[in-house]
This record gives C-alpha cells, structure tokens and sequence, in this order.
C-alpha cells in the first residue's frame, strides 16, 4: 500500500466525499487480489480525482475564460486542468500588476505548474500494454501519483501565498488614505465633532480573488482627538480606538480600495465602558 502519510497529505486537499471516495477507489484497486492490471484501475481513478478535485478548485469557467491571461487551448473543451490552478492561484490579477508592482515574474508561475502537470500525467495516462506486477514497484508507482497531485495542490497554495503576502506588503498607504476619506458613524456620536490623528494599520489580509475584484481585511487602530462645547465652554481629549475595514478592489487596479465597496468600523465600546448597543 501507498505511504500512509501521503495518503492523509492528499485527503487533506479534497474538498467534498465524492473525491475522497475517488482517492480510495484508488487505493482499493491497488489491493485487487491477481488482477494484472490494478495499477490502470489505480491511474484512471486519480486521473478522474485530479479532474474534479480541480474542477471544484475553480469551477466558473466563464470567470476563468473572462481573465486576461487566459488563452483558449484548442484541444480542450473550455479551461484546461492547468488554467484551473492558475486561476485558484491568482484569480484574475493581471501579468502587468504582478509584474509591476509586485516583481514577480508569472511565468515561473506557468512553469511550476507545467513541471507538476507533466509528472502527474506520467503516473495518470498509462498505455494499456503497460503492466506492473511487482508489489514493490506498484508501491512506488502509487507513491509518485500521490505525490504529483498533492504537488498541483502544494504550487497553488505557494503561488496564492506568495502573491497574496506581496499585495498585503503595498496596502499600508492605502488603508490609512481610505479610512481618512471615510466619515465613521460610531465616532460621530462620542461628540460635537472629531479628528483623526495618526491610523495605525496593523494588519491586511488578502481574503479573496476572483476573475474581477479582490476582497481584503484591514485592522489596527486609530488616535482620535475628540471636542465637545465652544469657546470657555470647549474640552477635548485624546483616544485611541481599534478599527476594522472590509474593502475591495478591481483586479485592475487591485491596491485602489472601491469607497463604495468599503465598510469601515472603528470600536469604541471602551469609552462606553461596555458593549455598545
């Protein structure tokens, strides 16, 4: 049998009881007592996992197609396996942006996942005239497939992480310009009126990419100097408040915050001294 390790490795990637059921069809063929060609049963059953494990990665074709990096491959009915990945990986963030501004090259990106494709094919499209016998063998030949189609998994993650840590890098400046711009209901009711002092973002995070936006979470806090009265009658003090924002932005132009698409909350249930109601 397979490596246990890398069989749990796998199962943690599947999303739904139907791939789960493919992976352990698979491995259920390897066991096929004097079956000359459980290794075949094996590589159709990953072939068919791998389809639908990258179907349900990305499965708006027309969000893929409508990307700008898509190219349409002639020998397949819509987007290929590979598109798939790319596509959970980077969404629809242009080559220009990921060139530009974040100095990455997205052709390494196309490269990884060619090198990963090209050994997970090896071990899922079989010749009928090829057998494997030897228990040994079949062990390592299950072993390589296993391995090739947590590899798509692996690169896509890195991909996903390596571009979002460089987007979340560039948000600073932007965070701190929309929550300047933005008026904020909960600091208009501690007085007459207030000022913003220096905003302190402390942490963005990309939370989501699609074919034509993406979504992000802002937090940190802000110091804010709060008036009351007029003339001998005026008082003001200083606070610091911990805020929250939920933005987005068109892939395009993915470090310009959309106003309308942002929801910007600053707490201030410390100087209710409890819960706001």
């Amino acid at each position: 049998m397979p490596d246990a390790e890398l069989v749990e490795r796998l199962k943690s990637h599947l999303a739904d009881e139907f791939s789960r059921g493919l992976l352990q069809g698979a491995l259920d063929a390897l066991v096929q007592p004097n079956v000359n060609t459980r290794v075949q049963h094996f590589s159709v059953s990953m072939r068919e996992l791998s389809n639908h494990s990258l179907e349900t990665l990305a499965p708006d074709d027309d969000a893929i197609q409508g990307c700008s990096w898509y190219k349409h491959d002639k020998t397949a009915n819509g987007p290929t396996r590979r598109q798939r990945a790319l596509y959970a990986s980077r969404g629809g963030l242009t080559d220009a942006f990921i060139r530009k501004e974040l100095d990455l090259d997205p052709k390494d990106f196309h490269q990884d996942f060619a090198s990963a494709f090209k050994e997970l094919n090896k071990r899922t499209h079989l010749r009928p005239n090829t057998v494997i016998t030897d228990p040994a063998k079949i062990e390592d030949f299950a072993n390589e497939g296993l391995g090739a189609l947590c590899e798509i998994f692996d690169v896509a993650k890195q991909i996903r992480e390596q571009l979002c840590k460089k987007i979340e890098a560039h948000l600073h400046d932007e965070a701190v310009k929309q929550f300047l711009n933005e008026t904020i209901d909960s600091l208009d009711i501690l007085g007459g009126r207030y000022e913003t002092g220096i905003v302190f973002p402390e942490e963005m995070r990309v939370v989501s990419i699609n074919a034509n936006q993406i979504r992000y979470e802002v937090s940190g806090s802000v110091d804010v100097t709060i008036h009351w009265g007029a003339g001998d009658d005026s008082a003001s003090m200083d606070e610091n408040f911990p805020f929250a924002c939920n933005t987005a932005a068109p892939v395009t132009t993915p470090l310009t915050f959309d106003s309308n698409l942002t929801e910007m909350k600053v707490d201030t249930t410390g100087w209710h001294g409890g819960d706001e109601q």
